[in-house]
């Protein structure tokens, strides 16, 4: 791989210095550089699909049977530094990576970026089926996203506290209940957090500067639209969630994915932003 001739990126966990590069004009490395960035890495992503042999040995067998019908994914979103101009021109600080995890073999399956830190926008971009379940945190909790969303595909999803359906939820004082969503049928469930869980959950949310109260509650209520599993699936199925956190701490630890980009000047800042983030989640799941 070669070395990018731009300055206002730290690539050094990539490349290796060439010698014979000093040979050549900055405008053939320009040029080239350029070009790279034009890599098609969905190959790469599909040759990980192994959908048809799941490998189940770290998944509760209470849920073997939800996994062999249904592909699993978790999803997490993370804010990377930047300093480049979105579709209206106006200069932003940060972008907003989505990332889908497959629970069965634990590698990412895709992932977008957007300039408007809008994570709903992006999954709902997604090639989303019924063959599919998301495992999604309060940041998905939208009302009009859910009813977007439940047309598409399936989920499990943490609801904020504040929401109307949460609030006539907790006062009827049941582990569960089945709601009239819009035409479709939501079902809800409390989940309770042990102490350690809670304390990872508040670390998180502070370091990411996304930290709210309701994070110290030890319940949460829980939705989804497969309304045919039980109580205990859906907790166990909303555990899983923490996959995608872990994942993408590993990759942020070892890849330097949140200063990616600090700074960009170039022409084309997103295909370059998405290149080096490509490189990225390819190098991670080459090694794990």
């Amino acid at each position: 791989m070669i070395q990018s001739s731009f300055k206002d990126n730290c690539y050094s966990g990539f490349v290796e210095n060439y010698d014979n590069l000093s040979m050549a004009s900055s405008g053939n490395i320009s040029y080239w550089a350029n070009k790279v960035y034009d890599v098609d890495f969905s190959n790469y992503y599909a040759s990980y699909d192994n959908s048809d042999n799941k490998p189940l040995n770290h998944i509760d067998k209470d849920l073997h049977h939800i996994f062999n019908k249904f592909i699993v994914n978790a999803i997490d979103g993370s804010c990377i530094n930047c300093s480049v101009n979105n579709l209206s021109g106006k200069n932003v600080s940060s972008m907003t990576i989505s990332s889908i995890l497959d629970v069965s073999n634990k590698m990412f399956s895709n992932y977008d970026i957007t300039l408007d830190n809008n994570e709903n926008k992006i999954l709902l971009k997604q090639p989303l089926t019924k063959k599919i379940l998301i495992i999604a945190d309060r940041g998905h909790t939208n009302i009009c996203f859910l009813k977007q969303l439940i047309k598409k595909t399936n989920f499990v999803i943490r609801l904020r506290k504040n929401l109307l359906i949460v609030k006539n939820f907790v006062k009827k004082n049941v582990d569960s209940d089945i709601i009239k969503f819009g035409n479709y049928k939501l079902k809800l469930v409390r989940y309770y957090v042990n102490k350690k869980t809670r304390k990872l959950i508040i670390n998180k949310y502070k370091k990411d500067g996304q930290y709210k109260p309701e994070d110290k509650d030890d319940l949460y209520v829980v939705a989804t639209n497969i309304t045919s599993i039980t109580n205990l699936e859906c907790s166990k199925l909303y555990s899983l969630r923490w996959s995608v956190e872990v994942a993408f701490k590993h990759l942020k630890s070892n890849f330097k994915v949140r200063h990616i980009c600090k700074e960009d000047n170039s022409k084309n800042p997103i295909k370059k932003t998405k290149y080096w983030l490509n490189v990225s989640f390819c190098m991670y799941l080459k090694n794990i």
